[in-house]
């Protein structure tokens, strides 16, 4: 079974996108939804370090800027 490159899969996104023939550039558009996405992870990791340092570091809680 082959399995498709990264650089395949967006390739074909592009492709269906251009179709679509939105007025806007699909690459920005593809490229903004896959900044969102990782930001929102990278968020989600944050949010969630921040708060199990709290919970075994009470002296954090005092210095931690966010």
């Amino acid at each position: 079974m082959l399995v498709a490159s990264p650089l395949t899969i967006v390739t074909k996104i592009l492709r269906i996108l251009l179709d679509l023939g939105t007025t806007e550039d699909p690459t920005w558009t593809y490229l903004d939804s896959q900044h969102k996405h990782v930001m929102d992870k990278l968020n989600n990791v944050y949010n969630t370090t921040c708060k199990n340092i709290e919970g075994w570091c009470p002296v954090f809680r005092s210095v931690a800027v966010i």
